[in-house]
């Protein structure tokens, strides 16, 4: 994620769009989007939008539930 952000040119902007509960790594703390989401509290100009809904196909949310009652590992 440092590296994508960091190449934004003057007069930029960027539009990052992710979901801190679909995260497949196994140290979950290792996530950049993670970190990046958490610098918006703290970073002029940054900027996180939380929605409060799902703006998927209804099916995602049903998947989501499965995945998260029959983890992989």
């Amino acid at each position: 994620m440092e590296m994508i952000v960091t190449r934004l040119g003057l007069r930029s902007k960027m539009m990052v769009c992710g979901d801190t509960q679909q995260i497949d790594l196994k140290k979950k703390e290792d996530s950049g989007f993670k970190y990046l989401y958490k610098a918006s509290r703290k970073v002029k100009n940054l900027e996180a939008i939380t929605l409060t809904s799902n703006h998927r196909n209804e099916i995602v949310e049903d998947l989501r539930d499965y995945y998260n009652d029959n983890p992989i590992y």
